[in-house]
């Protein structure tokens, strides 16, 4: 996505936020956009929840579990949803 770097972090959260709401795979995919181009997790940290069950669909694809995969070993949390333990 073109301009984000010239967004505040806090509105860049304030996106993530949203769109992680919205289950919606367009949004989904504009999310990974905007966390790649934040600095810290803290500028985007909201519900994890919200954003594990927002991507998980999306990580299944080969063109973004790659990317998701690496946002997740930059900010050492897992943005995929936990398969449930028995």
């Amino acid at each position: 996505m073109r301009g984000l770097r010239n967004r505040w972090t806090a509105t860049r959260g304030l996106y993530i936020r949203l769109l992680a709401s919205s289950v919606d795979v367009y949004f989904t995919r504009a999310i990974v956009d905007i966390m790649e181009s934040i600095d810290q997790r803290n500028d985007w940290a909201g519900s994890l929840r919200t954003i594990q069950i927002a991507l998980d669909d999306l990580s299944a694809r080969p063109q973004y579990g790659s990317r998701i995969v690496a946002l997740e070993r930059r900010w050492t949390v897992r943005l995929r949803e936990d398969p449930p333990r028995r």
